[in-house]
């Protein structure tokens, strides 16, 4: 499969990463993200949903109460202060 096309512009000089939803028993994105990311704060994830900043392909943001699409792609750019040995979210 080729890399989807990102919705939302480098920033900083930083690419977006992206996330494929699989077949899984979240109920909401916000759910799926803090099992996908457990070394990230559950509110700090909550804060980027609350702010716009995890979007869909088309680049609508995704809301806190989204409900979860398996088989759809998620998009964010990563926190600038990420280095080599840092997660990717």
């Amino acid at each position: 499969m080729a890399k989807p096309i990102a919705p939302i512009p480098h920033k900083d000089g930083i690419a977006p990463s992206f996330v494929g939803l699989p077949q899984g028993d979240w109920p909401l994105v916000l759910d799926f993200l803090i099992a996908r990311f457990p070394h990230v704060v559950a509110e700090d994830i909550r804060g980027r949903l609350l702010r716009g900043e995890v979007v869909d392909e088309a680049g609508t943001p995704y809301a806190v109460d989204s409900p979860y699409r398996a088989g759809t792609v998620l998009w964010y750019l990563p926190p600038a202060t990420r280095t080599a040995h840092c997660a990717v979210y």
